[in-house]
Formats: C-alpha cells, sequence, structure tokens
C-alpha cells in the first residue's frame, strides 16, 4: 500500500468556524476602498475563491479593486485568525 505524501484535513465549521471572521475582514476592507459591502452578503457565498469574489465585485460596481486587495486584505484575514477563533461550542474543550 502506498502512503500519501500529504494529508490535509478540513476542520472549518468543525473545530473552529473562520467564514465568519473572513465576511467581516473582507467587508471592512471593501467599504473602506470604497465598496459598501455588508459581511452578510459575504457569508451568502462561503468558500468563494478569490477570483470569483474579484468578480462579483468588479462586476456589481464597475470598478476594479485596488491592485494589493487581496494580498493585503489576506494578511489582516491571517493576522484576524489568529487572534479571533474561538472553538464551535460543543465540539472540544476550549479549556
Amino acid at each position: 500500500m502506498i502512503r500519501p505524501g500529504l494529508v490535509i484535513f478540513d476542520c472549518d465549521g468543525v473545530l473552529v468556524d473562520s467564514e465568519p471572521i473572513d465576511a467581516r475582514i473582507r467587508s471592512e476592507c471593501l467599504r473602506a476602498a470604497g465598496f459598501p459591502i455588508i459581511a452578510q452578503e459575504l457569508a451568502d457565498h462561503p468558500g468563494i475563491s478569490g477570483a470569483n469574489l474579484i468578480a462579483m465585485i468588479e462586476g456589481r460596481f464597475g470598478r476594479p479593486l485596488p491592485e494589493d486587495f487581496m494580498r493585503t486584505t489576506r494578511a489582516k484575514i491571517m493576522s484576524a485568525f489568529r487572534e479571533d477563533h474561538e472553538c464551535v461550542q460543543g465540539r472540544i474543550d476550549s479549556h
């Protein structure tokens, strides 16, 4: 039997739920860049790819996102993940 070289465990929503954090930070960044989007609008599209998000926003507003928007927003999201993740209630002991 061949052993895999890599196994990826997708625990989002099982142990922690990153989608609300992602939607909140992206909406804050979009609003700061002049694209009035609320977090719930982004939460309605969980797991949307970066390319599809760009197409959705640019199509809706008829103008491009700032050149470095995705990179700087991703850095803010990663920082928020480190600081704001909370355990999904009933899944694991958070103590």
